[in-house]
């Protein structure tokens, strides 16, 4: 599986959701969603520019590897997502594996479809509400851009650590 994403930052929510109505977006999704962030010790998945995610979605629980970034304009990145049906069974499984937490964080997320392509609009505690931008292939991704009334001047491929950082906000106090 891959993932291929932009996000717009810094988004008027009201008018991100009319935009949406207007244009025949499904909303799938709307709750908090909480993540935490796995690693070896010797902080390996870190330094691979790789990612293991234990997120809950509402009542839903996905575990996540993220492979490493390949695109400049996109993020576009190996995505493997397994649902397991226990959270904390999860973590302690990932511990005895020798994983550790190494940070997490939590949001309220909307989730749309239209067409082929998911844009879930983010509100994250101290930050501006962002808007993700997923679809599978980079053409489609750029007509969802196009069709929210956006340019792919507007887009950008940073993670949320990049983010936290543009914001001035370290990672442990997001939460």
């Amino acid at each position: 599986m891959k993932e291929i994403e932009v996000r717009i930052l810094d988004v008027d929510v009201p008018e991100m959701r009319k935009r949406l109505k207007q244009i025949g977006a499904k909303k799938v999704f709307e709750g908090k969603v909480r993540t935490n962030i796995f690693d070896f010790s010797n902080g390996l998945l870190k330094r691979k520019q790789q990612m293991l995610r234990l997120r809950t979605l509402g009542k839903q629980t996905v575990l996540c590897y993220k492979g490493k970034n390949i695109s400049k304009k996109f993020k576009r990145k190996e995505e493997i997502e397994v649902t397991v049906d226990d959270f904390g069974r999860a973590v302690l499984l990932l511990q005895r594996l020798g994983f550790r937490k190494i940070w997490g964080y939590a949001k309220r997320r909307e989730s749309y479809n239209i067409g082929k392509a998911t844009v879930e609009i983010d509100k994250y505690p101290k930050i501006p509400a962002l808007i993700e931008i997923e679809a599978p292939t980079e053409k489609d991704v750029v007509a969802a851009v196009k069709k929210l009334g956006h340019e792919m001047k507007d887009t950008t491929n940073v993670n949320f650590s990049e983010i936290l950082k543009l914001y001035k906000i370290k990672n442990s106090k997001i939460l």
